[in-house]
């Protein structure tokens, strides 16, 4: 059986204190991780289940088939690994119905400093339910160049488009 995705990630401080030693011996800054661990289950004829951990990222965008988009924020949610080690990670479920696009994405997509986070995520919806028929590698192009190539801090962006038909 394969470990849940927060089972997985409570491992993350164990590996990162490894990776600091020896930052430290070769006298290197030291610095927290953000990160995902994520699995989709199902291709059931009602859809998908995502189940995820996240530490430190902005939540999930889900855009469905007609263009709906819904950030799944869950009410406890994991701060960045390696600022204490004994903050919990939590395991997250949400169905995704066939068609759906999913986007994870760091905050340097959404983030601006002369602006408030919310307002990005707002924008990145608005844009991201504009292009739900783009192909999947043009809908990241498209969300990238949004901003003009402009950021101020790091970007990933990852997309996973699901079967239009469950099962399929």
């Amino acid at each position: 059986m394969t470990p849940r995705p927060g089972r997985i990630g409570r491992r993350c401080p164990r590996k990162l204190a490894r990776f600091r030693a020896r930052k430290r011996q070769r006298r290197l800054r030291t610095s927290a991780v953000c990160g995902a661990c994520c699995r989709i289950e199902g291709g059931t004829e009602v859809g998908y289940t995502f189940r995820w951990t996240h530490a430190g990222h902005p939540p999930p965008l889900v855009v469905t088939a007609d263009g709906a988009t819904r950030y799944l924020a869950p009410a406890r949610h994991g701060i960045p690994v390696g600022i204490e080690p004994s903050v919990p990670r939590f395991d997250h479920a949400h169905p995704l119905p066939p068609g759906a696009t999913l986007l994870l994405f760091t905050d340097g997509l959404v983030e601006r400093r002369d602006e408030d986070i919310d307002v990005g995520l707002r924008a990145l919806a608005g844009h991201a339910s504009r292009l739900v028929g783009a192909p999947v590698d043009v809908l990241c192009d498209e969300l990238m160049a949004g901003h003009g190539q402009k950021f101020d801090d790091d970007v990933a962006l990852l997309a996973l488009r699901l079967p239009g038909t469950a099962g399929s």
